[in-house]
C-alpha cells in the first residue's frame, strides 16, 4: 500500500536558481507543494470516475463549500483538459494535477488523498509540512 507522490514546477526551477524564486509556493529546505494520492484512493478514481490511460483528473478550487484551510471554498476535481499545470503526476498513464491558478487554494500545504471505506469516498487531508 505505497503512496504516490508529485511535486510542483517551482521545484525544478528552485534547483535551477537557488533560493531566489520570488513564489509563494516556495518552502523553508527548497520543498514544494506535494500531493499524495494512496493506491485505494487511485482505484476509486478509476471505479468511480471511470478514468482510464489518457485522461486528466484536474483538482481546483470551488466557492461555496468548505475546508479547513480556505472557509467558504472546497476542493473539486473533474476529468478535465489542462491549460497551464503547475502540479501534476503521471499513474498508470492518468494525470492528476492543479493549475497554476488554483494553487492559492492550498495555502503552502500538502494535499495527502486518502480513500475511507466507511463511507466508500475519497478524503482530503491538509498538511501543514
Amino acid at each position: 500500500m505505497g503512496v504516490i507522490s508529485l511535486f510542483c514546477y517551482y521545484c525544478v526551477a528552485e534547483s535551477f536558481w537557488g533560493d531566489t524564486i520570488p513564489s509563494i509556493y516556495d518552502r523553508e529546505g527548497g520543498s514544494c507543494m506535494k500531493i499524495e494520492i494512496s493506491q485505494q484512493a487511485l482505484k476509486w478514481f478509476k471505479d468511480e470516475l471511470e478514468v482510464k490511460k489518457g485522461d486528466y483528473v484536474r483538482f481546483f478550487a470551488k466557492i461555496y463549500g468548505n475546508s479547513p484551510i480556505q472557509p467558504g471554498y472546497a476542493l473539486g476535481f473533474s476529468k478535465d483538459d489542462p491549460i497551464d499545470i503547475a502540479v501534476r503526476t503521471d499513474l498508470d498513464g492518468i494525470v492528476f494535477f492543479v493549475e497554476e491558478t488554483d494553487l492559492w487554494y492550498f495555502d503552502g500545504h500538502d494535499l495527502h488523498i486518502e480513500y475511507n471505506e466507511k463511507i466508500d469516498e475519497i478524503e482530503f487531508n491538509y498538511i501543514k509540512p
